[in-house]
């Protein structure tokens, strides 16, 4: 299925709403990979950013839920759950030769391992699909 906006979906239907495994490939190069119910990304998935970056992990209504890991384009990977886009929870950050550079407790993709200074947001960057 092409879109008008310059998408395509290669994959499996149920009265014309995206249902099953499938790829869709958004028109600025990011692709996901995985299963859909009802139109919504939901299950086990692959998003690949055109960036490089990627996150391998669970969908629940087309959001990232459940346990995850994005990765960056460098090798730095932050594991953990999610919930609603998020990451929440204890979770880890493991650079590419797999040593731990980071772990603590998260809220809303926001490390709360130590109050932030003033002038800091304590965030990490996580784009949305």
């Amino acid at each position: 299925m092409a879109y008008e906006n310059g998408d395509r979906f290669d994959g499996e239907f149920f009265e014309d709403i995206k249902h099953g495994s499938g790829i869709y490939h958004y028109s600025n190069g990011d692709v996901f990979e995985g299963e859909y119910q009802f139109g919504y990304k939901e299950g086990p998935g692959v998003y690949r950013y055109a960036n490089g970056d990627q996150y391998i992990g669970s969908y629940s209504k087309g959001k990232r839920q459940g346990l995850g890991k994005y990765i960056y384009f460098d090798g730095l990977i932050l594991d953990g759950y999610w919930e609603n886009n998020h990451l929440q929870g204890n979770a880890k950050i493991v650079n590419a030769k797999g040593s731990l550079v980071l772990e603590g407790t998260w809220k809303d993709s926001r490390w709360i391992g130590i109050a932030p200074t003033s002038s800091s947001t304590n965030t990490v960057e996580i784009p949305n699909p």
